[in-house]
This record gives structure tokens, C-alpha cells and sequence, in this order.
């Protein structure tokens, strides 16, 4: 049966890992979420496994 998960965390540099599937696939972002503001994060899958990440709608990865 297949399983579709993910995680993210925002290590000490401040940007954003993410990771999905058991660690398969993984990005870190360039961006910084740290500055004691909420923020739209977003991250995509395309079909061949590419991913991208988005942090307040700019591409971060």
C-alpha cells in the first residue's frame, strides 16, 4: 500500500527542509522564516519527482 507523507523543519540557518517519503526526496530552501513574521510556505511535486519550494510566493529552492 502506498505512502504519501512529508515533514518540515526549520533548522538553525533559518531556511526550511523539507522531506518526503522517508527522506526519497528532500529540498532546503534559500530563504529565511525567522524573523518572528507568519509566512505562506508551499512546496510542490511534479510528476517526474522534481520539487519546489515556495516561501511567501517566491521560489525558494
Amino acid at each position: 500500500q502506498p505512502r504519501n507523507y512529508g515533514s518540515f523543519v526549520v533548522p538553525n540557518n533559518g531556511g526550511i527542509h523539507f522531506s518526503l517519503q522517508g527522506g526519497n526526496t528532500k529540498i532546503n530552501s534559500a530563504g529565511q522564516v525567522t524573523d518572528g513574521n507568519w509566512h505562506y510556505v508551499v512546496m510542490t511535486r511534479d510528476k517526474k519527482g522534481k520539487m519546489r519550494g515556495y516561501i511567501d510566493s517566491k521560489e525558494a529552492s
